[in-house]
């Protein structure tokens, strides 16, 4: 583990910059290296009694137990610097109060998937409105014994990231590409031997590098938006079906003969039609060609993703203590397509996805 006195001799910005060491002793650090003013200690259900040894009479704590900003605002004007501990949106919430007040933040984070702890921005609720604010920067320690109960949603977020870098390949060879190939290619590197038993402080620091390639660049993938709407174990599901589904149109999709209907598409899944992507004849024709050329080399990717899930769930049943099932329902995977403008939408343009 990094000892505490290490905490701010480097920018945990440039590399993912990760501070292992225990939540008391971070926090103590830090109250000690600012001492004017007060400390708001901010955290929520998931991370209670977290900073039970780091209360004073210059602390003020608040517990978060909706995803709204606004009651942070009500602390005192003495407020120097914000320590926050719980959730992604807490964390969010927290950064956007410290960079709100500018004054110091440190998180920790109480998943080791590291939601709301490197991101630019968020979407935040204030009051009654929803609005997508700037974060500060602080530093971002990791207590794993915090971390312990949510490894395997850790581990669950890789799988999706290990997706994710294939989708941005494919759609950069598709000339579909929005984000930066070099912090693709970073985060594709991270990604490796998740087949094998990685250790808590390897899954964690294998998410931090994934964030830290997200923050520079790097696209993020569909399975987070199929992942939210399957709800239970929705990330392990999500995984199963998009794994599944680009291993299949790598291995037998077509070109098809008819022009899709965007329209049944869009109604189909609730989105707008004015929103779709429609692409040429010539992008289309050009999406065929380079489906030929790199076929191969893909459905190959694909396939050892895919041959690798027994691997996958046997992880998951040593992180979790607990089996976890099927692929379940494909209903929201049939919709995907018209909410992501990723992979899946050029896979129903080939004719796959329409069953």
């Amino acid at each position: 583990m990094q000892l505490a006195d290490s905490l701010r001799k480097r920018n945990p910005w440039e590399d993912g910059g990760l501070f292992f060491c225990s939540v008391r002793e971070g926090a103590l650090r830090f109250l000690g290296e600012r001492s004017a003013g007060r400390a708001l200690l901010v955290t929520d259900e998931s991370a209670v009694g977290a900073f039970r040894e780091v209360t004073g009479p210059r602390c003020v704590s608040a517990v978060l137990d909706t995803s709204d900003a606004l009651p942070l605002f009500s602390m005192p004007d003495e407020v120097a610097l914000v320590l926050a501990t719980g959730k992604g949106n807490t964390l969010s919430a927290a950064r956007f109060f410290a960079g709100v007040r500018r004054v110091p933040v440190m998180t920790f984070p109480s998943s080791p998937a590291l939601d709301g702890a490197y991101e630019r921005e968020a979407a935040l609720r204030l009051g009654g409105v929803t609005a997508r604010v700037a974060l500060a920067d602080g530093d971002t320690v990791c207590d794993l014994s915090l971390m312990q109960p949510r490894l395997a949603e850790g581990y669950e977020r890789l799988l999706l990231a290990r997706l994710a870098r294939l989708e941005a390949r494919v759609l950069r060879c598709f000339g579909c590409a929005s984000g930066s190939e070099e912090a693709e290619e970073r985060a594709y590197a991270a990604l490796s031997g998740l087949a094998e038993e990685l250790s808590a402080r390897e899954i964690v620091e294998k998410n931090a590098t994934v964030q830290t390639c997200l923050r520079q660049g790097a696209s993020c993938g569909e399975g987070g938006v199929l992942a939210e709407r399957l709800g239970r174990d929705g990330s392990w599901r999500a995984f199963l079906q998009l794994s599944a589904l680009y291993f299949a149109f790598f291995g037998k999709g077509k070109p098809q003969p008819f022009v899709p209907d965007y329209r049944e598409r869009a109604r189909a899944a609730g989105a707008a039609y004015c929103e779709q992507d429609i692409p040429t004849p010539t992008e289309y024709a050009s999406r065929v060609c380079a489906l030929e050329r790199k076929r191969a080399v893909f459905f190959g990717e694909a396939e050892s993703i895919v041959k690798n899930t027994g691997a996958y769930r046997k992880n998951l049943y040593s992180l979790a203590g607990r089996a976890y099932g099927g692929a379940g329902n494909l209903d929201e995977l049939k919709r995907l397509p018209e909410r992501t403008r990723g992979l899946s939408c050029i896979i129903r343009d080939f004719g796959l996805m329409d069953w």
